[in-house]
């Protein structure tokens, strides 16, 4: 099929020129395709609906660059897709944010251990520790590491 001989031409030259009521026609004719092929890559029903108006307003701004040559549909698939992809981009940046870099975030709350008094510690019998060790030869030195 020929660009000339698309469905959606007429109504892209007639919002291309300003027809608010053609763009809501090309919305009317895409949205359901859109909004399926979201849902299949975002796999959030809510994210996919504001998804597909964010597309729709991108096409809308982006309407002047169209040409011809292009199917409507095919170049809004690709401003779906890229809306998408830029979402997912933006989800990664918040979803994997190292577990240790928000212990010490501002605002987050105290570690309960290093506010507990320290805990009683058990006396040590460093000369039974000691023992195999200086029978074996080794110097109290060697042992205690000084």
């Amino acid at each position: 099929m020929l660009a000339s001989d698309s469905p959606d031409e007429d109504w892209v030259r007639r919002a291309q020129a300003g027809d608010r009521r053609a763009f809501s026609e090309l919305v009317q004719r895409h949205q359901d395709r859109v909004y399926r092929y979201l849902l299949r890559m975002l796999g959030s029903h809510d994210d996919a609906l504001e998804l597909t108006q964010d597309a729709f307003i991108k096409a809308w701004q982006a309407l002047p660059q169209w040409q011809p040559k292009a199917q409507f549909r095919t170049w809004l698939f690709r401003i779906a897709n890229n809306t998408a992809l830029d979402a997912l981009r933006r989800r990664k940046l918040v979803e994997f944010v190292p577990l240790e870099d928000s212990f010490d975030a501002p605002g987050s709350e105290p570690d309960p251990e290093r506010q507990a008094p320290n805990p009683p510690r058990l006396p040590i019998n460093i000369e039974a520790i000691a023992r195999p060790f200086l029978s074996h030869g080794h110097s109290n030195s060697t042992v205690t590491g000084r």
